[in-house]
Protein backbone atom coordinates (compact mmCIF):
# COMPACT_ATOMS: atom_id res chain seq x y z
CA UNK A 1 0.00 0.00 0.00
CA UNK A 2 1.27 3.48 -0.87
CA UNK A 3 1.89 5.62 2.16
CA UNK A 4 0.10 8.94 2.20
CA UNK A 5 0.22 11.90 4.55
CA UNK A 6 -2.94 13.72 5.61
CA UNK A 7 -2.57 17.44 5.04
CA UNK A 8 -4.51 18.39 8.19
CA UNK A 9 -5.56 16.68 11.40
CA UNK A 10 -9.18 17.36 10.51
CA UNK A 11 -8.71 15.28 7.35
CA UNK A 12 -7.11 12.48 9.35
CA UNK A 13 -9.84 12.42 11.99
CA UNK A 14 -12.55 12.50 9.34
CA UNK A 15 -11.04 9.48 7.59
CA UNK A 16 -9.69 7.43 10.54
CA UNK A 17 -11.15 8.63 13.86
CA UNK A 18 -10.48 5.25 15.49
CA UNK A 19 -6.76 5.32 14.68
CA UNK A 20 -5.74 8.06 17.13
CA UNK A 21 -6.48 9.20 20.67
CA UNK A 22 -6.01 12.64 22.22
CA UNK A 23 -4.93 13.49 25.79
CA UNK A 24 -4.83 16.89 27.41
CA UNK A 25 -4.44 18.48 30.84
CA UNK A 26 -4.88 22.21 31.41
CA UNK A 27 -6.74 22.96 34.64
CA UNK A 28 -4.42 24.08 37.42
CA UNK A 29 -1.37 23.83 35.17
CA UNK A 30 1.32 26.42 34.44
CA UNK A 31 1.56 28.76 31.45
CA UNK A 32 3.95 26.33 29.73
CA UNK A 33 2.51 23.70 27.38
CA UNK A 34 4.33 20.40 26.78
CA UNK A 35 3.21 18.85 23.50
CA UNK A 36 3.55 15.38 21.97
CA UNK A 37 1.88 15.79 18.56
CA UNK A 38 3.23 12.51 17.14
CA UNK A 39 2.99 10.21 20.15
CA UNK A 40 1.96 6.59 20.54
CA UNK A 41 2.87 4.42 17.57
CA UNK A 42 3.75 7.42 15.37
CA UNK A 43 6.99 8.40 17.09
CA UNK A 44 7.45 6.02 20.05
CA UNK A 45 8.65 7.40 23.40
CA UNK A 46 7.73 11.00 22.60
CA UNK A 47 4.47 10.77 24.52
CA UNK A 48 6.09 9.15 27.54
CA UNK A 49 8.72 11.88 27.66
CA UNK A 50 6.20 14.70 27.27
CA UNK A 51 3.96 13.30 30.03
CA UNK A 52 6.92 13.00 32.38
CA UNK A 53 8.15 16.51 31.60
CA UNK A 54 4.70 18.00 32.12
CA UNK A 55 4.02 16.01 35.29
CA UNK A 56 1.28 17.75 37.24
CA UNK A 57 2.88 21.17 36.78
CA UNK A 58 2.66 22.07 33.10
CA UNK A 59 -0.07 21.85 30.48
CA UNK A 60 0.02 18.65 28.45
CA UNK A 61 -1.20 17.63 25.01
CA UNK A 62 -0.71 14.23 23.39
CA UNK A 63 -1.84 13.11 19.94
CA UNK A 64 -1.38 9.34 19.99
CA UNK A 65 -1.34 6.93 17.09
CA UNK A 66 -3.05 3.64 17.95
CA UNK A 67 -2.43 1.68 14.77
CA UNK A 68 1.05 0.16 14.46
CA UNK A 69 0.90 -0.19 10.68
CA UNK A 70 1.92 2.47 8.17
CA UNK A 71 2.10 5.18 10.84
CA UNK A 72 3.76 7.60 8.42
CA UNK A 73 0.31 8.68 7.27
CA UNK A 74 -0.44 10.18 10.70
CA UNK A 75 2.45 12.66 10.52
CA UNK A 76 0.60 15.90 9.85
CA UNK A 77 2.99 18.82 9.16
CA UNK A 78 3.51 21.11 12.17
CA UNK A 79 2.24 24.16 10.26
CA UNK A 80 -0.99 22.31 9.33
CA UNK A 81 -1.72 20.74 12.72
CA UNK A 82 -5.23 22.13 13.22
CA UNK A 83 -6.65 19.85 15.92
CA UNK A 84 -9.11 21.89 18.08
CA UNK A 85 -8.09 20.51 21.50
CA UNK A 86 -4.53 21.68 20.89
CA UNK A 87 -5.89 25.20 20.47
CA UNK A 88 -7.52 24.99 23.91
CA UNK A 89 -4.25 23.81 25.48
CA UNK A 90 -2.27 26.65 23.91
CA UNK A 91 -4.84 29.29 24.81
CA UNK A 92 -3.43 30.93 27.94
CA UNK A 93 0.07 29.47 27.55
CA UNK A 94 3.05 31.82 27.21
CA UNK A 95 5.42 29.28 25.67
CA UNK A 96 5.42 25.65 24.57
CA UNK A 97 7.80 22.75 24.03
CA UNK A 98 7.08 19.98 21.51
CA UNK A 99 8.70 16.54 21.81
CA UNK A 100 9.11 14.84 18.44
CA UNK A 101 11.08 12.00 16.92
CA UNK A 102 13.73 12.10 14.22
CA UNK A 103 15.44 9.50 12.06
CA UNK A 104 18.92 8.33 12.98
CA UNK A 105 19.89 4.93 14.33
CA UNK A 106 23.59 5.61 14.94
CA UNK A 107 23.81 8.76 17.03
CA UNK A 108 21.85 9.56 20.22
CA UNK A 109 21.18 13.23 19.52
CA UNK A 110 18.52 15.85 20.27
CA UNK A 111 17.86 18.34 17.47
CA UNK A 112 16.62 21.64 18.90
CA UNK A 113 15.03 24.75 17.42
CA UNK A 114 12.23 27.24 17.87
CA UNK A 115 11.33 30.91 18.19
CA UNK A 116 11.90 31.11 21.97
CA UNK A 117 15.68 31.36 21.82
CA UNK A 118 16.04 31.94 25.56
CA UNK A 119 14.34 28.64 26.31
CA UNK A 120 16.19 26.91 23.47
CA UNK A 121 19.52 27.84 25.03
CA UNK A 122 18.40 26.98 28.57
CA UNK A 123 17.30 23.49 27.49
CA UNK A 124 20.45 22.98 25.44
CA UNK A 125 22.70 23.93 28.38
CA UNK A 126 20.94 21.61 30.81
CA UNK A 127 20.81 18.63 28.45
CA UNK A 128 24.51 19.01 27.65
CA UNK A 129 25.35 19.34 31.36
CA UNK A 130 23.48 16.06 31.91
CA UNK A 131 25.59 14.35 29.25
CA UNK A 132 23.25 14.46 26.25
CA UNK A 133 24.34 15.51 22.75
CA UNK A 134 22.39 18.45 21.28
CA UNK A 135 22.50 19.87 17.75
CA UNK A 136 20.63 22.67 15.98
CA UNK A 137 17.63 21.61 13.90
CA UNK A 138 18.15 21.69 10.14
CA UNK A 139 17.31 24.99 8.39
CA UNK A 140 14.89 23.21 6.07
CA UNK A 141 12.73 22.22 9.04
CA UNK A 142 9.98 24.38 10.55
CA UNK A 143 11.11 25.28 14.12
CA UNK A 144 11.26 29.02 13.31
CA UNK A 145 7.94 29.14 11.45
CA UNK A 146 5.38 31.02 13.62
CA UNK A 147 2.64 28.76 12.23
CA UNK A 148 4.30 25.63 13.64
CA UNK A 149 2.10 24.24 16.39
CA UNK A 150 4.65 24.86 19.19
CA UNK A 151 5.18 28.51 18.16
CA UNK A 152 1.52 29.55 18.34
CA UNK A 153 2.02 31.20 21.73
CA UNK A 154 2.98 34.77 22.72
CA UNK A 155 6.67 34.04 23.41
CA UNK A 156 7.11 31.36 20.77
CA UNK A 157 8.12 27.82 21.57
CA UNK A 158 10.75 25.11 21.23
CA UNK A 159 10.87 21.84 19.33
CA UNK A 160 13.01 18.89 20.39
CA UNK A 161 13.53 16.04 17.91
CA UNK A 162 15.07 12.90 19.40
CA UNK A 163 16.78 10.45 17.06
CA UNK A 164 15.69 6.82 16.99
CA UNK A 165 18.90 5.87 18.79
CA UNK A 166 18.31 8.34 21.61
CA UNK A 167 14.71 7.26 22.09
CA UNK A 168 15.82 3.64 22.18
CA UNK A 169 18.48 4.53 24.76
CA UNK A 170 15.74 5.99 26.99
CA UNK A 171 13.40 3.01 26.68
CA UNK A 172 13.14 0.28 29.35
CA UNK A 173 15.70 -1.26 31.70
CA UNK A 174 17.12 0.11 34.96
CA UNK A 175 20.07 2.00 33.51
CA UNK A 176 18.00 3.34 30.63
CA UNK A 177 15.38 4.47 33.12
CA UNK A 178 18.02 6.51 34.89
CA UNK A 179 18.88 8.13 31.56
CA UNK A 180 15.18 8.82 30.95
CA UNK A 181 14.84 10.48 34.34
CA UNK A 182 18.01 12.53 33.79
CA UNK A 183 16.70 13.75 30.43
CA UNK A 184 13.34 14.72 31.92
CA UNK A 185 14.95 16.43 34.93
CA UNK A 186 17.18 18.54 32.68
CA UNK A 187 14.24 19.87 30.71
CA UNK A 188 12.07 20.40 33.79
CA UNK A 189 14.90 22.47 35.29
CA UNK A 190 14.97 24.70 32.21
CA UNK A 191 11.17 25.09 32.33
CA UNK A 192 11.31 26.04 36.02
CA UNK A 193 13.82 28.76 35.17
CA UNK A 194 11.54 29.98 32.39
CA UNK A 195 8.57 30.22 34.75
CA UNK A 196 10.64 32.31 37.16
CA UNK A 197 11.14 34.97 34.46
CA UNK A 198 8.30 37.52 34.33
CA UNK A 199 6.13 36.99 31.27
CA UNK A 200 3.01 38.53 29.75
CA UNK A 201 0.18 39.44 32.10
CA UNK A 202 -2.43 36.70 32.55
CA UNK A 203 -5.09 38.79 30.87
CA UNK A 204 -2.89 39.10 27.78
CA UNK A 205 -2.36 35.35 27.72
CA UNK A 206 -6.02 34.61 28.25
CA UNK A 207 -7.24 36.81 25.44
CA UNK A 208 -4.46 36.41 22.87
CA UNK A 209 -5.34 33.66 20.40
CA UNK A 210 -2.77 31.22 19.17
CA UNK A 211 -1.69 31.60 15.57
CA UNK A 212 -3.74 29.57 13.13
CA UNK A 213 -2.50 26.60 11.16
CA UNK A 214 -2.36 27.03 7.39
Amino acid sequence: MIRTTYQTVRDLLAAEPESVSIENAVSGRSAIAVLAPQAGSIEPMTGELARAIAGKIHRFYGFNGISVRDTFRYRVPAVRFDEPILQSVLQGARTAIAINGASGDEDAVTLIGGVNRRLVEAIRARLEAAGFAVMDAQPRDTPADPRSLFNRVPEGGVQLELTNRLREDLRGGWLRRLRFEAYVAAIRSALAQELAIPGPAWEDLRTRSASAAI
